[in-house]
């Protein structure tokens, strides 16, 4: 489990999940562009939601905690996945149509 810490407070997350929105966040810092994301967190041994504004000069920290409860969330297959496919926007936002190394979908 990771907690993130950002804006003076921190939530409880997976480390798949931390691993994406971190990968996300630094890609959306390259393009100086902000996204809300959700992803599952535990919160008080209860698992909820979080929406946080992520990318461009907003600061991430994580630190690992030591596993005190379950190492998966309610609903972090379906965050996964819709922070993936951010990520992969954003990487194709990223490659100019003129470069020879990009591909039409």
């Amino acid at each position: 489990m990771r907690r993130i810490l950002v804006s003076g407070g921190s939530v409880l997350t997976t480390n798949a999940i931390a691993r994406q929105l971190f990968l996300y966040a630094s890609l959306l810092a390259d393009q100086q562009r902000t996204d809300v994301v959700d992803f599952p967190v535990s919160f008080e041994g209860e698992a909820t939601n979080c929406t946080l504004l992520v990318g461009a000069q907003l600061a991430l920290t994580a630190v690992t905690v030591p596993r005190t409860e379950a190492g998966t969330l309610p609903g972090e297959d379906s965050a996964l996945f819709e922070l993936q496919r951010r990520c992969d926007d954003a990487r194709t936002a990223t490659t100019p149509a003129s470069s020879p190394h990009s591909i039409d979908r």
